[in-house]
């Protein structure tokens, strides 16, 4: 009875030990976390002020219009509830059967652009994409943009519940061979294919991602963030002020993490239309599965 007592005050003794070099790890994180996001509105500060002291620099305005959704943009949360993914399912289906239908004419034009939003922790299998954000435009001709007939999904991807939910994200942001005239998908950089990857979302064959980032900065020795790029290209300032600790896996999203998510997709397809990349499109250069490039981010 005595060496019982013994070995269970040292357990417990061990065990405020290991709670009391946890609650270190804890407080040290908050400080990194704090320094990083304290780091991360001094960039800001200094991007509104100026770009690189180059010959191509320009100074980038604070005076700009703030960068906003067409009010007839349509953003929905699939949150895990069945109406939401067979609404999704349901909209993938319809392009499907647009292209089907119209692309042996060469009348088929659909342009997908998709963003991942990263949480804390790595889940099972590396993955750390919480939530993917996915920007849909799709008509007969690339000259027939209008913002208004855009829709946008905010997939939290931990909260799916059906297998055709995954089939359709796969569908979309891996053209099949045959559909690749008419099928495009764009990102902003390299660095979200590790976690599509990890996801599981990757299709068997190549992803001829347009590169967005790689194109816009093709002649600078370095590359810039997506605020950066849409204050050039669109005139518009895109508000990159991260919601604190946000919680991608929730139900219920806030509406800056709707607004935040949401730009980053859809600003894609801006860019690719008003640069009139489509004219081009077969020079544009493209993201490989295994490129996982270190890049400025957003």
């Amino acid at each position: 009875q005595q060496l019982f007592e013994q070995q269970q005050q040292q357990k417990r003794k061990q065990m405020r030990l290991w709670r009391q070099q946890l609650e270190g790890l804890q407080s040290k994180l908050l400080q990194c976390q704090a320094r990083l996001e304290a780091q991360a509105e001094q960039k800001q500060a200094l991007e509104r002020t100026a770009a690189p002291a180059t010959s191509t620099s320009k100074v980038i305005a604070t005076n700009l219009p703030r960068y906003e959704l067409h009010p007839g943009t349509e953003v929905i949360h699939v949150n895990g509830s069945e109406d939401s993914e067979k609404r999704f399912i349901k909209e993938v289906r319809t392009r499907k059967s647009f292209l089907a239908s119209l692309d042996k004419q060469k009348k088929a034009r659909i342009v997908v652009a998709f963003d991942c939003e990263t949480g804390a922790q790595t889940l099972p299998g590396g993955n750390k994409c919480r939530m993917l954000s996915i920007a849909i435009w799709s008509d007969t001709d690339f000259e027939k943009w209008d913002r208004s007939k855009t829709i946008i999904f905010l997939i939290s991807l931990e909260l799916v519940k059906f297998s055709a939910t995954f089939d359709a994200i796969r569908w979309l942001i891996n053209p099949a061979a045959k559909f690749r005239s008419a099928h495009h998908v764009l990102v902003f950089s390299g660095s979200d294919s590790k976690w599509i990857k990890a996801a599981n979302l990757m299709g068997p064959e190549e992803r001829p991602w347009q590169d967005i980032q790689g194109h816009i900065d093709k002649h600078r020795h370095y590359r810039r963030s997506l605020r950066s790029i849409v204050s050039e290209s669109l005139k518009k300032e895109l508000s990159k002020s991260r919601p604190r600790a946000p919680d991608w896996s929730s139900p219920s999203l806030t509406k800056k993490q709707i607004q935040y998510a949401a730009h980053d997709a859809h600003s894609l397809l801006d860019i690719f239309f008003e640069k009139r990349m489509y004219e081009t499109i077969n020079d544009l250069p493209t993201v490989k599965e295994d490129f996982f490039c270190d890049c400025t981010g957003t």
